[in-house]
Formats: structure tokens, C-alpha cells, sequence
């Protein structure tokens, strides 16, 4: 995990991703191979594999976004092109969440996922996925000067992705049977 993020650090990850995971699932399978008298090879594999790409792989990714050519337009601010959309995934994240939560308090009715997040309604998947467009649209445009067409995009996949990855990680502390992912 370590390696993917310190590969992408140094600018190196589309050439050293594919080996470092491939030789990270290797070891882990000698390492389960070793302990396959416990009995749970599989589960143990895929788990630890799992983390390689859930961890490694999609957090060297927010790195990445640091190395992208530029500034942003129209602030006072030293902020690369990259770290500003890192901080709009952020943002956009950020209130997906908080206009799910206080919309779906108000009035969810209908249960999104009862099964995987007992909490989470269609009217707050909903209420945070118009309030994470707007917000993400509005102030990358009006505030940072972002062309509007790119930030209705990146509205639009933040929306649509933020709520499915609470739900992945909410299913995810169901199946460990644990309250807090932090």
C-alpha cells in the first residue's frame, strides 16, 4: 500500500502500479501459504488483496491529483490544478454528505439500502447528490473560475460516486461488524 502511494509521490505509478501490486498479491499469498493451516486461505488472500487495491491503488490516486499541470485560474491562492479538484472531490464529498443528512432527516421516507445502511434514504441520496452538483458547480466556477461545463461534470460524477462509496464503506463495517470505520 505504502509503495502505491510513495510511487505516485514520486511520479513513477503508471510505470510501478502494475508490479507493485502484482509482487504485494504475490507475497500476500506466500504469506497466507504459510498459515494455510488456519484454514481460511481464500478469505485471508482476498481480504489483504482487497486492501492493496482499496487503500494503495485509490489513495495514491489523490495524490496523482497533485501532479496535474497548472494552477487554478483566478485566485489569489498557490494552488495547484490538481489540488484544487482534490479539494472539490473533497467538497463535493463533503456536501453530498451533510445534504444527505439533513434532507434525509427531514423527510426520508424510503429506505435506499435498509440491508447495507439501515439510515440512508432515496430523498437524501437525492437532497445530496442536487446540493453536491450545485455546490461543486457553483463555487468552482463563481469562486475558483473553473469553466462551468467541467464543473457540472465533476458535480456530476462526485454525486453520483460519493454516496456509493459511503454505501460500499458502510457495507464494508457491516460485514466486520464494526461502528466506526475511522
Amino acid at each position: 500500500v505504502l509503495a502505491l502511494v510513495i510511487s505516485a509521490h514520486l511520479g513513477v505509478a503508471t510505470a510501478w502500479a502494475a508490479p507493485v501490486m502484482t509482487f504485494s498479491i504475490l507475497g500476500i499469498m506466500l504469506e497466507a501459504l504459510y498459515y494455510h493451516r488456519r484454514g481460511n486461505w481464500a478469505p485471508e488472500v482476498a481480504l489483504s488483496s482487497c486492501a492493496v487495491l482499496y487503500i494503495g491503488l485509490l489513495f495514491s490516486h489523490s495524490v496523482l491529483h497533485r501532479h496535474l499541470d497548472g494552477m487554478v485560474p483566478n485566485t489569489g491562492l498557490n494552488l495547484s490544478l490538481g489540488g484544487g479538484l482534490l479539494w472539490f472531490a473533497l467538497i463535493g464529498t463533503w456536501s453530498s454528505d451533510t445534504f444527505a443528512y439533513i434532507f434525509g432527516c427531514i423527510l426520508g421516507k424510503h429506505h435506499l439500502m435498509p440491508s447495507v445502511s439501515p439510515k440512508k434514504s432515496i430523498e437524501g441520496a437525492v437532497a445530496g447528490f442536487i446540493g453536491c452538483f450545485i455546490v461543486v458547480a457553483a463555487l468552482g466556477n463563481l469562486w475558483l473560475g473553473f469553466p462551468l461545463l467541467k464543473m457540472l461534470i465533476w458535480g456530476l460524477v462526485i454525486g453520483i460516486f460519493a454516496p456509493l462509496g459511503d454505501l460500499v464503506e458502510s457495507l464494508m463495517k457491516r460485514s466486520f461488524a464494526i461502528k466506526d470505520s475511522g
